[in-house]
């Protein structure tokens, strides 16, 4: 599989991935904090309290952002596929730090577990970032990296 292929199937599976939370999180906002990632593993429920109106609007995020990796998949413009991986490593880093500070409320395996989750979230991105920079031509009248 070429380049591009790689690239426009990984930002198909990122968008449907943001999809799957986004739509979770608008309609079942007390099952995806009780639940996420699976039942008897609740992450979300370990940092409580449960506020449906952050619930909600997280899951709107992630769907913006399903969009956004849909649109780059389709378009597959450097400039698009690039605002799309760089807007959601401005959530997925901070994000990330954040859980990676506040295991102690989970168990060992669902520590590593997420930990390991969330790097993959921002890796993939940032590796997706790389092989953009590969695959896709650079804007006409853009001059070269240096």
């Amino acid at each position: 599989m070429k380049g591009r292929a790689w690239l426009r199937g990984a930002l198909v599976s990122l968008a449907v991935l943001e999809s799957m939370a986004g739509v979770w999180q608008l309609l079942c906002p007390r099952s995806f904090f009780d639940d996420f990632p699976a039942k008897g593993n609740a992450w979300v429920a370990a940092l409580p309290p449960y506020n449906e109106h952050l619930l909600r609007d997280q899951g709107g995020m992630h769907l913006a952002m399903a969009v956004m990796f849909a649109a780059a998949a389709i378009a597959m413009e450097r400039r698009l596929v690039n605002s799309a991986l760089i807007a959601n490593l401005v959530f997925a880093v901070p994000h990330a730090v954040f859980h990676a500070t506040h295991l102690e409320v989970l168990s060992r395996f669902d520590a590593i577990a997420q930990t390991v989750t969330l790097l993959a979230a921002v890796l993939i991105p940032a590796g997706l970032l790389l092989l953009c920079r590969a695959v896709l031509e650079r804007p006409k009248g853009s001059s070269p990296p240096a």
